[in-house]
């Protein structure tokens, strides 16, 4: 299954948050909902450059938390993982 149950996210983000993990590995990154989320509600500031009127969209290299992911199936694969993870690897967890 490609996705979680709505229920389930505002726990799981809630608890990152309190956390303030500095790198977080999602195992089963399906569509990516998670990496999504843990990076916009933890990264949040360090996203974005804005001046003024003007914003442009920091590169990786200057985000502070590292989300890694793995998926075993490469078809989930969508733009929003190269947006959300800093490192996707696709292949079977266990190795």
């Amino acid at each position: 299954m490609p996705f979680s149950y709505s229920n389930q996210l505002s726990t799981i983000i809630g608890f990152a948050e309190q956390q303030r993990p500095e790198s977080i590995l999602d195992i089963g990154v399906g569509i990516g909902q998670y990496g999504f989320l843990l990076r916009t509600n933890l990264e949040n500031i360090n996203l974005f450059e804005i001046e003024g009127s003007n914003a442009r969209q920091r590169s990786k290299d200057q985000w502070k938390i590292r989300i890694d992911g793995i998926e075993g199936y490469a078809g989930y694969l969508t733009a929003v993982h190269d947006y959300s993870y800093s490192q996707l690897m696709i292949g079977d967890a266990r190795k």
